[in-house]
């Protein structure tokens, strides 16, 4: 039976489980992979967020880009390699902020890190 409490706004959970401190130092790891990728040519280096007046505690710039490879052992790592060669003949992997894996996407993401 569900009671009449109120649900807690989006915005509090949100903070709760990605706390502020933790996105900070998340967005300023995004740049510096960003100005490294940038520096090797792999991405323009427009796409680099820009710091806040603020001091520099900007939030995830809106073109952040995050990729799951799921699982399902030997059928799916290979699905993987054959998206990422398709991402790289399309000069793509450098726009990719975060990649996510489980399972047998986790043979091909392990690759990829090396």
């Amino acid at each position: 039976m569900m009671d009449n409490q109120p649900a807690e706004p989006t915005s509090e959970r949100w903070s709760r489980a990605f706390p502020q401190r933790l996105r900070e130092v998340e967005a300023a790891m995004l740049r510096l992979r960003r100005r490294a990728a940038a520096a090797a040519g792999l991405v323009d280096a427009a796409r680099i967020p820009i710091d806040d007046e603020a001091g520099g505690k900007q939030a995830f710039p809106d073109d952040t880009v995050g990729v799951a490879l799921s699982g399902g052992g030997i059928r799916s790592a290979t699905f993987s390699l054959g998206f990422f060669q398709a991402l790289a003949d399309a000069n793509l992997l450098g726009k990719i902020d975060y990649v996510s894996t489980v399972s047998g996407g986790g043979y091909f993401g392990g690759f990829l890190l090396l």
